[in-house]
């Protein structure tokens, strides 16, 4: 679910998931671009604040969409979300 990812950051991802997917048959994968969602809610919130000032807002917003769109995606495929955290944001906040 990449947001503003870095070219490096998506191979990194696609690589993982290859390996994922050759150990385990069961292994899907979608890609769901949330760059464009994350600059319409950034464009709305920087009506009434900078972006300076949103800074950490703005960094939670990230994984908070992530998050809710793995819950929408778990709805859709009637599955179950076991684990939303992602440590290279952690370690940003």
């Amino acid at each position: 679910m990449p947001i503003h990812q870095n070219k490096d950051e998506v191979n990194r991802a696609d690589k993982h998931i290859a390996e994922l997917k050759q150990q385990h048959p069961n292994v899907t994968h979608i890609n769901v671009d949330l760059t464009e969602t994350y600059e319409s809610i950034k464009k709305e919130l920087c009506k009434t604040q900078s972006e300076e000032n949103l800074y950490l807002a703005l960094v939670n917003t990230r994984s908070r969409l992530r998050m809710t769109t793995l819950y929408a995606m778990s709805a859709v495929y009637k599955a179950l979300v076991i684990g939303t955290g992602n440590k290279v944001e952690d370690y940003g906040i």
